[in-house]
């Protein structure tokens, strides 16, 4: 490293040894000729004392892409060090670490040497006054308990950290917002401000001039462990997803600081009782396309793995489902194209024989005739054996299959609704079935050692 680059770090408190031991020889030219290259861009710089700063940058690499670059300095009048971050594949301490580090240099050479020194002086009138302070705290009894001690960790922020629900651009999900929003005398929030939450997951909070605390150190972390470092960095909006999704989402509403996106900050999101969904198809243009609603009603909804509404007349959130339906068979409807006007018929045919327990919506209703059937049902055995190792000593199991006949019609006892629907023929059966007496008769076999060894049958 040349004489002007020593002198340039040298300036903002860095030495050419703590560069040495930071970097290798290799990675340091790789990162000189990327600053020489003018591949770095210097996007924001934080400070909070003068000693500790934070600069990020955008730095071009070899193909073009632009990688998100941290470099956190550490200067005293002792001590200096140099931490850089990536979400290139080396990640640390990597050459666009190196090239954002002489940018920075290049920059604010002079600037930094005397903040720093201000830095020092003014920490150090703070935490004598902060000690003085505490005299004035003390009772004239000579009380001095902890209760009657006020120290800096007990100051109130005007800023505080805010959450905002709302969907993804593209409509493949649901994201968080984070942002830092003036706490008004009036009540409310004022206007906000993006707000990355990657000092909370590193722990690094001694800075941050917003009220927080470790709900919020425990909601970064899990969105942070559904989004990754790479994506992370930086940002201030995080998608939302499965499991995780919906414990962040009960933690999130605990806050009393998440709102819907487009609400006034004034109202937060309150959890409410559990809605139905609503599924149906309505007809356009010589064509069906299936329709979802909340009810009571609610004007938004989304999907962890389970569904959830938005009302956003009231600031309620909570889970919606069918009393029929799994999230899966759900799932699969809504992901139905159109359906043509030609192929209603053989659609909902198709959707009744494919979950004959369900009351599933269909395009069109069938126009055969539903026959009912409430027979009492028989128990339909059927006992054989088969050769489980026929090359060796070729042993056989007995095996029984139990179905119930209603009134001719097989069922297996693996159904589970107290309706099962059945086309046949163009002919449509509704059956009643019994329960109490499928139950009765498994639980018979297997007081007979029967074990159930497939979701069909017992055997």
């Amino acid at each position: 490293m040349n004489e002007e680059y020593i002198l340039m770090l040298a300036q903002i408190g860095i030495s050419e040894t703590v560069i040495k031991n930071s970097f290798s020889p290799a990675t340091l030219g790789r990162g000189i000729d990327y600053f020489e290259s003018e591949r770095v861009t210097i996007t924001d710089v934080e400070s909070s004392t003068g000693q500790d700063i934070k600069i990020y940058a955008d730095v071009f690499g070899s193909q073009g892409f632009a990688y998100n670059t941290k470099v956190t300095l550490n200067v005293t009048a002792k001590y200096s060090s140099i931490i850089g971050e990536c979400d290139c594949p080396v990640g640390f301490r990597c050459k666009h670490a190196i090239a954002t580090l002489l940018k920075f240099a290049q920059e604010n050479a002079q600037a930094i040497t005397e903040n720093a020194q201000l830095g020092n002086h003014h920490q150090n009138e703070k935490e004598v006054d902060n000690w003085l302070h505490s005299f004035d705290s003390e009772s004239l009894t000579g009380d001095t308990s902890l209760s009657n001690i006020r120290t800096n960790t007990q100051a109130v922020h005007n800023n505080v950290l805010l959450y905002l629900l709302t969907p993804v651009d593209d409509g493949s999900g649901i994201e968080i917002v984070s942002i830092v929003a003036r706490r008004l005398k009036k009540g409310g929030y004022g206007k906000g401000r993006a707000q990355s939450l990657e000092d909370l997951v590193d722990g690094y909070t001694s800075h941050l001039n917003f009220e927080h605390n470790e709900q919020d150190i425990e909601i970064a972390g899990l969105l942070y462990s559904m989004t990754g470092r790479g994506i992370f960095y930086r940002q201030n909006n995080y998608m939302i997803k499965g499991d995780i999704g919906e414990l962040t989402l009960k933690k999130l509403v605990n806050t009393q600081r998440f709102f819907w996106q487009t609400q006034e900050l004034n109202q937060p999101l309150q959890w409410s009782d559990k809605r139905l969904l609503e599924l149906s198809w309505v007809r356009t243009a010589e064509q069906y396309e299936l329709s979802v609603k909340v009810s009571p009603e609610a004007q938004e909804s989304f999907r962890l793995n389970s569904f959830y509404y938005i009302d956003t007349d009231n600031n309620q959130v909570g889970s919606a489902s069918h009393p029929d339906l799994s999230t899966r068979q759900i799932l699969k409807l809504l992901i139905a194209p159109p359906i043509p006007e030609t192929m209603a018929q053989k659609v909902s045919e198709q959707l009744v024989q494919a979950w004959p327990e369900n009351e599933v919506p269909v395009p069109v209703e069938l126009t055969s005739e539903i026959i009912h059937i409430d027979d009492k049902p028989l128990a339909d055995v059927l006992l054989h054996s088969v050769i489980v190792n026929e090359h060796n000593d070729g042993r056989r199991v007995h095996l029984l299959s139990l179905r119930f006949d209603y009134g001719g019609h097989l069922i297996q006892p693996k159904k589970t609704s107290s309706i099962y629907h059945l086309l046949n023929d163009q002919q449509q059966y509704q059956i009643t079935r019994d329960p109490v007496f499928e139950q009765h008769c498994i639980e018979l076999l297997s007081n007979y050692h029967f074990s159930s060894v497939s979701n069909e049958a017992v055997e």
